[in-house]
């Protein structure tokens, strides 16, 4: 069976333009795919977030290699369903690997998006997300911050989806690590896809700490400046007041970030994802590739919390 004889799935092979293959990769074949639209990899989600925009005018290029892997692959989803996440293929970070081989500057987040199986981590900015905070600002009393825990919730619920994510895929490429008979080809894809998926572990999992940070870096800034208009300009009366009015402001807005920041903190999803980025981590994976692959420790399997 080959790729475009596949109905469900919107991943086909076809000879559409491509970008001019670079100088490393010259000799390589390849043929390009489309983005895919189908379920993610974990959870009882079955359809990409609605904020998910797929560069449906552009085609990755897979290795002309990995032709009957894809077509095997595939033929596998198919068959078991997609009800079954629980399985672990090691053909997709095999697959992922060529993937960002062939597509030099690619990210583990975009190559995600053209294979079906498995979708994008998710994202801060995703609605089920986005949403809820918003309407936890919508229903805050006028001239005050939102709920505080209610707030760090949603981003503990985040951290919560986002270590699930994480732990599976480091299992899938682990997994993938110890399947007989790999070839060295087949071992550097693997390693490539996990590095990738190591850094944007990274980025996903600061992105809840950095956004706190920077709003409080920006309300410290605008206090200052507040400080230094009062004692240096002699404002008027009603500037003055104006002035204090704001700074109440700016400090009721800081505490609730910083209570915000202390709850979440605290919760022992957020304190699992730091177990996950030890396995995942960039340091981590250099260090693995130090080693030969028997001597990776067998039991090195994230415990999911509860």
């Amino acid at each position: 069976m080959r790729i475009n004889d596949i109905q469900p799935h919107a991943l086909t092979l076809s000879s559409l333009p491509t970008q001019p293959k670079a100088p490393d990769i010259a000799s390589t074949s390849t043929v390009s795919i489309r983005p895919s639209n189908n379920p993610p990899l974990l959870s009882g989600q079955r359809e990409r977030p609605a904020s998910f925009n797929a560069p449906q005018h552009q085609a990755l290029k897979l290795p002309e290699r990995h032709q009957q892997l894809f077509d095997d692959y595939q033929l596998d989803l198919m068959e078991r369903g997609n009800a079954d996440l629980s399985h672990t293929n090691g053909a997709l970070p095999r697959l992922l690997g060529g993937l960002l081989e062939t597509n030099p500057g690619s990210r583990f987040n975009e190559v995600t998006a053209y294979l079906p199986g498995i979708s994008p981590p998710p994202r801060l900015a995703d609605p089920v997300f986005a949403d809820r905070l918003n309407e936890i600002a919508a229903h805050s009393e006028p001239h005050s911050p939102p709920d505080i825990q209610e707030t760090a919730q949603v981003f503990v619920d985040y951290a919560g989806k986002l270590g699930d994510y994480l732990e599976h895929a480091h299992l899938l490429h682990d997994s993938a690590l110890r399947e007989p008979n790999l070839s060295q080809t087949d071992r550097a894809d693997i390693r490539r896809s996990q590095t990738a998926l190591a850094s944007a572990a990274r980025e996903a999992i600061k992105s809840v700490p950095d956004a706190l940070e920077t709003s409080m870096n920006k309300i410290h800034a605008n206090v200052t400046l507040l400080e230094h208009e009062l004692s240096e300009t002699a404002p008027s009366d009603d500037r003055v007041k104006t002035i204090q009015t704001e700074m109440d402001a700016h400090k009721q807005t800081l505490a609730f970030l910083q209570g915000v920041q202390t709850d979440y903190q605290g919760h022992s999803k957020v304190k699992h994802l730091a177990t996950v980025q030890a396995h995942l981590n960039l340091e981590d994976v250099r260090e693995r590739l130090s080693k030969p692959l028997q001597a990776t420790e067998k039991g090195k399997i994230i415990v999911v919390e509860y």
